[in-house]
């Protein structure tokens, strides 16, 4: 599989066709067949493409805690690493956000709703974004080590 075709199964992910085609120029027959094996992407969309993919990747990233540093550096990775550093994010988020959650309840005294859980836990994900994107931790550090890290400030 090509880059290109890489590439645009990543966008994909997060966006249909129809506006893949809109925000890139690029006709969404051709996306259809890029997708589908049929074509290779024309050269004339490739760096409309490589951008629109660098762009889609930053904001995943930008969204999973990096700092806008490490976002740029890593949105010129192959879709596989991005797609591995999201998760890798994702995952030290989302259990940070539930250790958070569990102390919360555990220092409580009081019987907790639903919501009480809910806004506990945005509470834990907007903490964790801002010290993620302070850490002195690299996006590097954090994917390479292959385990789940807590971050210093």
């Amino acid at each position: 599989m090509s880059i290109a075709t890489r590439r645009l199964s990543y966008v994909l992910k997060s966006k249909t066709q129809t506006v893949v085609s809109q925000l890139t120029g690029i006709p969404q027959s051709t996306i259809s067949r890029v997708k589908n094996g049929q074509i290779s992407l024309p050269t004339k969309y490739s760096s409309t493409l490589r951008n629109f993919y660098q762009k889609t990747a930053y904001g995943d990233l930008r969204d999973m805690g990096a700092s806008a540093t490490q976002a740029r550096r890593f949105s010129w990775y192959i879709p596989e690493t991005v797609t591995d550093v999201v998760s890798t994010l994702e995952d030290t988020k989302n259990l940070l956000s539930t250790a958070y959650v569990a102390h919360k309840r555990n220092e409580s005294e009081l019987e907790w709703t639903p919501d009480d859980y809910e806004d506990a836990r945005l509470e834990a994900e907007q903490t964790i974004l801002e010290t993620m994107r302070k850490s002195k931790k690299t996006i590097e550090d954090i994917y390479t080590s292959g385990k789940k890290t807590i971050f210093t400030v």
